[in-house]
């Protein structure tokens, strides 16, 4: 049995990235994404994980990720990629 691998944040910003979806679009070239003005796909992806939502959203919101595309934008700079998303009470 492999050791226990805990999720990560890089784990939770490759995912927004697949959700998110940026591109560039081909007429103009500017660059387009999905996103609600929430954290609803960062929530899913807590939720599929069992991790703990309200302390990974506390973290996001230090460096202005209130919504999915925020976090790209603003707080992945800010957070080590490999550090482990919080399981539980924090």
């Amino acid at each position: 049995m492999p050791p226990f691998q805990p999720i990560t944040y890089g784990d939770l910003f490759d995912y927004l990235e697949k959700y998110c979806n940026f591109h560039k679009r081909d007429t103009d070239g500017e660059d387009t994404w999905t996103c609600f003005g929430d954290l609803r796909a960062t929530k899913k992806f807590c939720d599929v994980h069992r991790l703990f939502f309200p302390s990974v959203e506390k973290e996001l919101h230090k460096f202005g990720g209130y919504c999915d595309c925020e976090v790209l934008m603003n707080v992945i700079d800010h957070i080590d990629e490999k550090k482990p998303v919080p399981r539980g009470h924090q």
